[in-house]
C-alpha cells in the first residue's frame, strides 16, 4: 500500500520535477521530444514496425494458431510432473554440512533419526486404560518405523501418554506414512477424540493436509477475484478467461519444472541444486500466490495498452502489435530485475529456497518470454473482435477503465 501511494503521488512529482532530464542519457529520447513539443510525430506504423517486440508479436499474429498450439502442448508437457509431486518438510540431511548436521547423523546412525523429536500419544478419559496403552504399545512394535515405547501416566491416572522415537527423519514420507498408519488403526477407530497423536511427525503431518485441504480454495478465490477485477477492469468476458487459463499455464510449467528438477533430479547437479524426496510441502500456495500476482500484472500492463489501441483502430492485428511493442521493453527490463532477485535465493545451501528461487524465476521467464510475449498475442489474434465482447444484459455494469475514457480517432 505504501507503494502504490508512492507510485500516485511522489513519483510523479518527482519526475515533473526532473522534467525531460529524466531520459537522459537517451539522446534519442530528448530528441523524440523536442519534436513532439514541435508538432512532429513519427506515424504509429513506422514506431511499430521498428520495435524488437512488434517484429516478434507480427511474426506471431500471422500464424496464431501455429504458435498457440505449439507453446501451450510446450507448458502442459512442462506442467506434467506436477502429477507425481510428493510434500514433505526439509530433512536435517539437506542441509549444509556444518557441526549440528554431524551431530545430527552420529545421532541417527547410533540411535535413531526421530530420537529428536518423538512421536506422543496422548490416551484420556475414558480411553486411558492400561488396556488401550498395551494395544498401542503392541501396534507400535509390529512397525520398524517405531522405537521402544515409553509410557507415563499422570499423577490422577486420567491421562496416558505414550512416546516413541521414530527409527526414521521426522519429516521423511515413512513418518507421514507412519502417523497416517497409526491414526488408522482400531484403538483410533474406537476411542475417537480421546486419543490424539502429537510430536515433530505428526506436526508435519498435519500441515501438510492442512495446506493440501486450502490449496483448493486458495485457487478458486485468486482465480474468481482476478477474474472478476479483470471483467471490470477491461469491460470484457472472454479476456479475462484467456487470463487464467494463460496463467495457469505458466504456474502449472514452474510446478513441473520444480519437481522435475528437485524430486527427481533432471539437470540438479548441472545447476548446483539438491536433489531431494519431495517438495517443501508450503511451495505450492506461496508460489501460486507469488506468480499469479506477478503474471496478472504484467497481463494487465500489456492488455492495458492493447486495448487502449483497440479503443482508437478497432484493428485486431494493429492493436495487438502496438501495445506488445509499447510494452514489451518495460516487461523484459522488469522481469530481469525479478529473475535477478529470485534467483539470488536459488544460489544458496538450502532446498527450500533453492526450490522457491528457482520456481519464481523460471516462472517470470516463461511468463514474459513464452506467455506475454507468444500465447497472448497469439490467443488475441484467434478470438479477434469476440476478445473484447461485452454482453448487452450487463450494460448496468460500471465502465471502469484503467487507461480512462478512450478517444476514438476520426
Amino acid at each position: 500500500m505504501v507503494a502504490v501511494c508512492a507510485a500516485l503521488t511522489l513519483l510523479p512529482a518527482l519526475v515533473a520535477l526532473v522534467g525531460n532530464w529524466i531520459n537522459f542519457p537517451r539522446f534519442d529520447s530528448m530528441r523524440r521530444l523536442r519534436e513532439q513539443d514541435a508538432g512532429v510525430r513519427l506515424p504509429r506504423e513506422i514506431e511499430t514496425r521498428h520495435g524488437a517486440w512488434g517484429k516478434v508479436s507480427r511474426a506471431v499474429v500471422k500464424r496464431p494458431m501455429l504458435s498457440f498450439v505449439g507453446v501451450t502442448l510446450t507448458l502442459i508437457l512442462a506442467a506434467l510432473p506436477t502429477f507425481t509431486m510428493e510434500l514433505g518438510q526439509s530433512s536435517a540431511f539437506q542441509l549444509p554440512e556444518s557441526r549440528f548436521v554431524h551431530s545430527f547423523e552420529i545421532v541417527a546412525e547410533d540411535f535413531a533419526a526421530g530420537m529428536e523429536s518423538p512421536i506422543r500419544i496422548v490416551l484420556r478419559g475414558d480411553a486411558a486404560t492400561a488396556d488401550n496403552a498395551a494395544e498401542i504399545e503392541a501396534e507400535l512394535a509390529q512397525n520398524p518405523v517405531f522405537g521402544p515405547a515409553t509410557v507415563l501416566i499422570s499423577e490422577d491416572g486420567s491421562v496416558i501418554m505414550i512416546e516413541s522415537p521414530l527409527t526414521v527423519e521426522t519429516s521423511s514420507a515413512a513418518a507421514q506414512i507412519a502417523v497416517s498408519d497409526l491414526r488408522s488403526t482400531s484403538t483410533f477407530a474406537r476411542a475417537g477424540n480421546d486419543v490424539l497423536v502429537g510430536g515433530g511427525p505428526a506436526e508435519v503431518y498435519d500441515f501438510g493436509q492442512v495446506l493440501r485441504d486450502s490449496l483448493p480454495k486458495v485457487l478458486l478465490f485468486v482465480l474468481s477475484l482476478s477474474f472478476v477485477v479483470m471483467m471490470l477492469a477491461f469491460r470484457s468476458i472472454t479476456v479475462p478467461l484467456l487470463s487464467v487459463f494463460l496463467n495457469l499455464l505458466s504456474v502449472g510449467a514452474a510446478y513441473g519444472s520444480v519437481v522435475l528438477v528437485f524430486q527427481h533430479g533432471f539437470m540438479a547437479d548441472q545447476l548446483g541444486l539438491i536433489q531431494v524426496e519431495s517438495i517443501v510441502n508450503w511451495l505450492p500456495i506461496i508460489l501460486f500466490c507469488i506468480l499469479f500476482g506477478l503474471s496478472m500484472d504484467y497481463h494487465v500492463f500489456v492488455l492495458s495498452r492493447i486495448r487502449e489501441a483497440w479503443d482508437r483502430s478497432h484493428n485486431v492485428d494493429e492493436s495487438i502489435v502496438d501495445g506488445i511493442n509499447h510494452t514489451g521493453h518495460i516487461i523484459t527490463g522488469a522481469a530481469v530485475i525479478m529473475m535477478a532477485v529470485f534467483g539470488s535465493f536459488a544460489i544458496g545451501h538450502l532446498a527450500e529456497m533453492q526450490q522457491m528461487g528457482f520456481g519464481l524465476a523460471l516462472a517470470v521467464f516463461i511468463d514474459v518470454m513464452l506467455v506475454r510475449s507468444i500465447l497472448l498475442p497469439a490467443g488475441l489474434k484467434l478470438l479477434g473482435k469476440s476478445a473484447w465482447w461485452w454482453p448487452g444484459a450487463l450494460h448496468w455494469v460500471p465502465n471502469l477503465q484503467i487507461e480512462g475514457h478512450a478517444t476514438t480517432q476520426a
